[in-house]
């Protein structure tokens, strides 16, 4: 006849595995959580350097404009400059 020691140790043995396998599920559920939102980051990120790129072209056309802006102001000041000296 078993021991009724045997038995309950045996129990806590049962619950020690199966409360070793929920924080492995945990452990792996928390894991691709993880997994999951860096991919989504990444995917994010070339779609940000995507519109990143589109910036850069846009002020690269902006500090072109202002230069010529600049060297506009610039023949009008020495214009102006010429009519009244």
């Amino acid at each position: 006849m078993p021991d009724s020691n045997d038995s309950i140790a045996h129990k806590s043995v049962a619950d020690n595995t199966i409360f070793k396998k929920i924080v492995e599920i945990m452990k792996d559920v928390w894991f691709m959580h993880n997994l999951h939102t860096t991919i989504r980051a990444f995917a994010n990120r070339g779609d940000m350097k995507a519109d990143l790129e589109e910036a850069k072209k846009k002020i690269i056309k902006l500090k072109e404009k202002n230069s010529a802006l600049k060297a506009r102001i610039t023949q009008l000041e020495t214009r102006i400059s010429a009519q009244f000296l």
